[in-house]
């Protein structure tokens, strides 16, 4: 019999959302005292504009990549990191706002959503922070990889 267990069943209410004209290190500052991975960004409205998790702030400290300049046939050419990569990865590294460094658009769930899908986002796509949201778009919580390590844990447990 297939798990029925859904993402409004995992699902926090305790969100601590962001909005996209905080400050980085203010918000930065929220995620470690709140001990979380991430945050939803809201816009005034309550919808969510993006995620800005630890590893967006840690773009501060990153090393950049660029392109290895290569002459071939008298032409200069450039090998390697992309010119649109590496602006994103300078855009994120001067970021001073949430929305500077937030990753957009965020991939969210609905309450519907199978814990099975929810999990194969995180993994597939290397999210740590996955918020839900309702019909209308508003954020009713947020999964994090915790909560599905603990309804595998559960699962497990009750299993044994």
């Amino acid at each position: 019999m297939p798990d029925k267990t859904t993402a409004a069943n995992l699902m926090r209410a305790d969100a601590y959302p962001l909005s996209p004209g905080d400050e980085l290190f203010l918000a930065a500052r929220k995620l470690l005292n709140h001990r979380i991975e991430g945050a939803p960004v809201l816009d005034d409205d309550g919808y969510v504009q993006g995620v800005l998790t630890l590893a967006d702030v840690l773009y501060k400290q990153k090393d950049v990549k660029t392109p290895e300049p290569v002459f071939f046939l008298d032409a200069l050419l450039f090998w390697g990191a992309g010119k649109n990569n590496m602006d994103e990865q300078l855009h994120k590294m001067t970021a001073s706002s949430v929305a500077e460094a937030m990753s957009s658009p965020p991939i969210t769930v609905n309450p519907d959503t199978p814990v099975s899908h929810v999990a194969s986002l995180m993994v597939d796509k290397g999210l740590t922070i996955i918020p839900v949201v309702g019909g209308d778009g508003g954020l009713l919580g947020v999964i994090d990889r915790r909560d599905v390590v603990r309804f595998i844990l559960g699962r497990y447990h009750s299993a044994s």
